[in-house]
C-alpha cells in the first residue's frame, strides 16, 4: 500500500516538478525520452503544490515511527526518499514544515547502504544516495 501511495502521491509530482524547473533536464520532461518538449513553469509548481499536499499527510503518519511501513527500512522508505531529496531543488524547505519526514529522511539517509555519494551534473547537492544490493 504504502509503496503505490508514495510513488502517485510523492514521487511522480516530484518527478514533473525536478523536470520541469532544473535546466539539465530541457528537452527530457518525459522520463525516458530525448522529445524536446519544452519545460513548462506551471507543470513544475503544481508538482510542487501536489508534493507540498503529500508531505502533509505524510507528516502525521511519519510522527511516530522510524520507518514507512514496519520498523527497517523497506522499499516503501527507499521509493519514498526521492521527494524529500528533491525538495531543495525546487526550492521547497521541509525540515520545519515537516519535521518528522525530514527526521525519516535524515535517518534514510544515515543507513549503511545509503551512504555512497552520487554525483550529478550542476543540479543536486550532495549526498545524493544510492542503496546498493
Amino acid at each position: 500500500m504504502w509503496c503505490r501511495r508514495i510513488e502517485l502521491d510523492g514521487f511522480l509530482p516530484m518527478l514533473h516538478a525536478v523536470r520541469n524547473h532544473v535546466p539539465t533536464f530541457a528537452g527530457r520532461v518525459i522520463p525516458g525520452t530525448r522529445s524536446d518538449r519544452p519545460q513548462l513553469p506551471d507543470l513544475a509548481q503544481r508538482g510542487t503544490e501536489m508534493t507540498e499536499v503529500f508531505l502533509g499527510r505524510f507528516e502525521p503518519h511519519m510522527a511516530d515511527r522510524g520507518f514507512v511501513a514496519c520498523d527497517r527500512l523497506t522499499a516503501a522508505d527507499i521509493i519514498g526518499f526521492f521527494a524529500p531529496r528533491s525538495t531543495g531543488t525546487v526550492g521547497m524547505a521541509i525540515e520545519d514544515r515537516f519535521p518528522a519526514v525530514a527526521g525519516w529522511f535524515a535517518a534514510c539517509s544515515n543507513q549503511p547502504r545509503s551512504r555512497r555519494r552520487v554525483r550529478f551534473p550542476g543540479h543536486l547537492p550532495a549526498p545524493v544516495t544510492s542503496i546498493n544490493y
